[in-house]
């Protein structure tokens, strides 16, 4: 009687001990040891190779769970021909220049069960991180970060149970010249800031993007640009992952002036204050200059906003301002006429229509003052409302247009169907698409898993 009962506490006790050395288990095994066989229900899951039970087999799984892993080991061979690669080999020494001692790893991935469980990495050969993430019963679950070479961010993406679900960020690969700067710095012993340059940010819910997108364009070798300078793309998806609202594309920011004269010749002036009066006074005195066969039909000089690679973005005066006048906006009524000129508009007709808005409102007066400040043509016509008191969105101060956010294109979506689009051409008219309808699968947005 004491003998049986012995026996049974004795498999009892080893049942247990077995079932604690499963779950804190840090098996390891390589690629070559292992194969993936499918159950009945069609899941495929990983086995030891003539073994019966799945890889990382446990009884009971909970949090404290730890799995089997597999793992795989760079060669020396690939890790020499990394360091050759990012000019760490001395040729006339005959050694390398660093002597780090990286992970040889290629990746390590827990298993439970047969399925992905637990945090996993891959690696790049020179030890960087590649990959990382985690996995919940063969679902990817929680955040997955990838690498680029030489550290930088390529993307942040959040699962749950194997949906994409919460932020989602892209950023764009490090440039040629990225990776030069890197090389040059190891060569050196020195460390390197890699910056991420993000790409595009959104929201997924149960598998499908939701709420407000934003793209960007890349800052290439430009400094101290914020998101707002870079801002490619805004849009908005409805709870059924739909395109919806009002989606935006943007100019990129402005880099430089031109004058640009009406048989095509241009000249460069900077994108500042004083950029702006010169260019302005460059367009006045070359359409005068210009012989009257290179301007037949007596077009005016446009000073042009552009950016880095000289794309003409939007005109933001004309040589046929002949003067400037501050106007009542609804009478149109005159109220002092000023000189063609940047400054005329910044330190005279500017400030005083702000001081007569201010008074207006200070004296409580019950007469709603609107005031413009316009360029008018030699014959009088009105050529561009440089700036109005009333705020409009047609109209973008004198002072505010070098660096004003301009707008490609513009469609408003509705259940994923683009229901209007316009396209604003650089020469600043305004261009309709409607000449086919446009899905949303036809479209650039692309979580690109």
């Amino acid at each position: 009687m004491n003998h049986s009962r012995s026996k049974r506490l004795i498999n009892s006790l080893s049942s247990f001990l077995l079932l604690v050395i499963c779950s804190c288990s840090d098996k390891t095994v390589g690629p070559t040891d292992i194969e993936y066989r499918t159950d009945e229900n069609g899941t495929k899951m990983l086995y030891e190779i003539t073994k019966l039970y799945p890889y990382g087999y446990r009884e009971v799984i909970n949090e404290e769970t730890k799995p089997d892993f597999v793992v795989d080991y760079f060669t020396d061979e690939e890790i020499q021909n990394n360091k050759i690669e990012l000019g760490l080999w001395d040729s006339f020494l005959g050694i390398f220049k660093d002597d780090d001692k990286n992970s040889k790893e290629r990746f390590r991935i827990g298993f439970v069960n047969g399925l992905k469980h637990g945090p996993f990495e891959f690696r790049h050969p020179s030890g960087k991180i590649r990959l990382m993430g985690n996995y919940k019963n063969g679902k990817r679950h929680g955040k997955f970060s990838s690498y680029g070479k030489i550290g930088e961010l390529n993307y942040e993406k959040n699962f749950l149970n194997g949906e994409l679900d919460g932020n989602f960020s892209l950023y764009y690969v490090a440039s040629e010249g990225d990776i030069y700067r890197y090389k040059e710095t190891i060569k050196q012993n020195k460390e390197l800031e890699v910056k991420n340059h993000i790409r595009l940010r959104a929201k997924f819910k149960r598998g499908n993007p939701i709420g407000s997108y934003k793209s960007y364009y890349h800052p290439g070798d430009r400094k101290n640009l914020n998101e707002s300078d870079l801002l490619k793309e805004e849009g908005f998806f409805n709870e059924d992952g739909l395109l919806a609202n009002e989606q935006t594309k943007f100019y990129p920011k402005t880099e430089k002036l031109f004058v640009v004269l009406p048989d095509q010749e241009k000249i460069e002036f900077p994108a500042t204050n004083n950029g702006l009066s010169r260019a302005i006074d460059s367009a006045r005195s070359n359409i005068l200059e210009l012989p009257p066969h290179r301007n037949p039909e007596k077009k005016p000089a446009l000073v042009y906003t552009a950016d880095e690679k000289d794309n003409l973005i939007s005109p933001i005066w004309s040589s046929h301002i002949n003067s400037i006048v501050l106007r009542k906006a609804i009478s149109k009524e005159i109220i002092e006429t000023y000189p063609s000129n940047y400054e005329a508009f910044v330190n005279d007709a500017y400030r005083k229509g702000i001081e007569m808005i201010k008074n207006n409102d200070a004296n409580n007066s019950s007469y709603r003052l609107d005031l413009q400040i316009v360029g008018v043509a030699e014959s009088g016509e009105a050529v561009d409302v440089l700036w109005d008191s009333r705020e409009s969105k047609e109209v973008i101060p004198m002072n505010e247009r070098i660096f004003a956010k301009r707008t490609k294109t513009q469609r408003t979506w509705e259940e994923g169907s683009a229901t209007s689009a316009s396209w604003f051409l650089s020469d600043g008219s305004q261009l309709p698409l409607r000449s086919k309808t446009v899905t949303q699968n036809s479209l650039e947005f692309d979580p690109q898993l």
